[in-house]
């Protein structure tokens, strides 16, 4: 269990650098950050039941992970620790209100579910939820996954999500308002930190398949050209800052969506590109590096400017 606290300490930290200080600019930022591994304990005795570890059922909600700390249960136990209920038993004598972190956990997630009424407002309404809902960082913690693994899984524990994506115009729904708080960001609205993960939370729903599966040409290219006009906004408000909002890691997540649909539309000069990579498919499964990215937008900008 230390093992899996101390791996969750480190991604969670460099989500945060990176979130407010460019960090992952390169690909051997993250190679040193993945090199980093604790030692593992000696002879840790397994689990029964295929039930998971305590700490694993917290790790995409940041308070029940703080609950989870704060209540000593990742402390070793007396309790022999394949015995799955004694382990909650001795979690709850630590817990001031006798749970554990899972039912904390899942109480929590409950209180955050539209009602039935909710989910029948207007999906341009959804896509502000989906985008702000403090659930959504089970999406972002999974950003390394292939999009629509990501997307399933934030499906999973927020119904605004299967909702959005069953409605015909879930694309118009989730672009609109991603245009929306990228002009918020260049109007320099007040608390324009709140957005900053929300762009990597929709940028990863427009990279999914689920999403994209459908779209017309001009839909396509509408995309490419929101992503572009959104890094630029984003772009143009960090260098009038003393200090960089949106990380350098976090911009490079908008290369995704734009690659994949440039695939899509089977631009040359992005094909060609692709073809010189040794994984042609990564860039469609996952952002690159910030100069990968700066050579996607690039081509995707130079494309664009050649349309009618």
């Amino acid at each position: 269990m230390p093992i899996v606290i101390v791996g969750l300490a480190l991604v969670t930290g460099g989500v945060f650098l990176g979130l407010y200080q460019g960090w992952g600019d390169t690909q051997s930022d993250r190679d040193a950050l993945v090199s980093i591994q604790p030692k593992p304990l000696p002879q840790e005795a397994p689990r029964q039941d295929g039930i998971e570890d305590p700490a694993a059922s917290v790790a995409d909600d940041f308070q029940g992970f703080a609950d989870f700390m704060s209540s000593g249960a990742h402390q070793p136990s007396p309790y022999v620790l394949a015995d799955v209920a004694a382990s909650n038993a001795a979690e709850r004598a630590l817990s001031p209100d006798g749970t554990t972190a899972r039912e904390r956990t899942a109480a929590r997630r409950a209180s955050m579910q539209l009602t039935e009424d909710e989910l029948k407002a207007p999906s341009s309404e959804l896509a502000v939820a989906v985008g702000k809902s403090p659930l959504s960082v089970r999406l972002f913690l999974q950003s390394t996954l292939p999009p629509d693994m990501g997307l399933s899984l934030y499906a999973d524990v927020f119904n605004a999500v299967p909702e959005l994506l069953s409605r015909d115009d879930a694309f118009e729904a989730l672009i609109s308002r991603y245009r929306e708080i990228g002009d918020q960001v260049e109007n320099e609205e007040e608390g324009i930190k709140q957005y900053a993960l929300q762009f990597t939370i929709f940028e990863i729903m427009l990279g999914a398949e689920t999403v994209l599966e459908g779209l017309s040409n001009s839909q396509l290219e509408y995309l490419i050209s929101s992503v572009l006009r959104s890094w630029g906004q984003r772009e143009a408000y960090n260098q009038a800052q003393p200090e960089p909002v949106f990380g350098k890691s976090l911009l490079a997540q908008g290369a995704l969506p734009v690659a994949k649909a440039m695939l899509k539309l089977e631009v040359p000069a992005y094909l060609n590109w692709r073809s010189l990579g040794e994984n042609q498919d990564i860039y469609e499964s996952r952002a690159g590096t910030y100069s990968e990215a700066i050579d996607i937008m690039q081509t995707a900008q130079d494309w664009i400017e050649k349309q009618p």
